[in-house]
């Protein structure tokens, strides 16, 4: 009996240490999931500055798209007021000119 008794408390010594490990490898895997967790938060935020700043480059460069387009359209029109002026044989006076001078009271 005191052979069994001994038996039965080392099988419990034993089940307490498997429990005791597994419960130590528990809180090492939480420790690990709680620092990838905040990892992860971290690469978030830094994602969500970036991509801020990403929209506002985009959104910078489409105004200054837009500010040349039409500013070429500007050279274009005045090019081709003096390429007309200078068929008929006057002096040119642009647009942009004429609403300047009309602007002034010209």
């Amino acid at each position: 009996m005191n052979r069994a008794l001994e038996a039965a408390k080392a099988d419990r010594e034993k089940v307490q240490g498997d429990i005791s490990f597994r419960n130590t490898r528990i809180e090492e895997a939480e420790t690990s999931w709680r620092a990838a967790a905040a990892q992860l938060e971290a690469l978030t935020k830094t994602h969500d500055g970036v991509s801020g700043q990403l929209k506002e480059a985009h959104d910078r460069t489409s105004l200054a798209e837009q500010e040349t387009i039409e500013a070429a359209m500007k050279v274009a029109e005045c090019r081709r007021e003096l390429a007309a002026a200078a068929q008929g044989g006057r002096e040119p006076v642009l647009a942009s000119q004429a609403q300047t001078d009309s602007e002034l009271g010209a």
